[in-house]
């Protein structure tokens, strides 16, 4: 019903990259080429370009709510290149299933 009326199309919505695009995505938020699989399992956050350090701050207040800031798994950072691209995606979808997730305790939401 909120697809009709305000017109959205789900078929131009982008999927969050899957784990093929690793290599893209440590390349676009370091701002360097970096070898995947990572030496340890998580991203780092002081490691990331000045834009995705912002970007990824309001991530962990707004979208994916977390104290842990400092490192974080792959997950996120697909969802911070996603963003930081500036692609459609269908937040709401996306925040409903990370609370879910985490009232489940579902364990891939760091």
């Amino acid at each position: 019903m909120i697809d009709r009326y305000y017109e959205l199309n789900r078929a131009k919505i982008d999927h969050i990259p899957t784990e093929e695009d690793m290599q893209s995505v440590i390349r676009f938020i370091y701002g360097r080429e970096n070898a995947w699989p990572l030496a340890t399992s998580h991203f780092k956050h002081d490691e990331l370009t000045r834009e995705i350090r912002a970007l990824h701050i309001f991530v962990c207040t707004n979208i994916n709510p977390t104290t842990q800031r400092t490192k974080f798994i792959g997950e996120r950072a697909r969802l911070l290149y996603h963003l930081a691209r500036g692609r459609k995606m269908d937040l709401g979808t996306h925040i409903f299933d990370y609370v879910r997730d985490l009232a489940t305790g579902f364990s891939n939401v760091s």
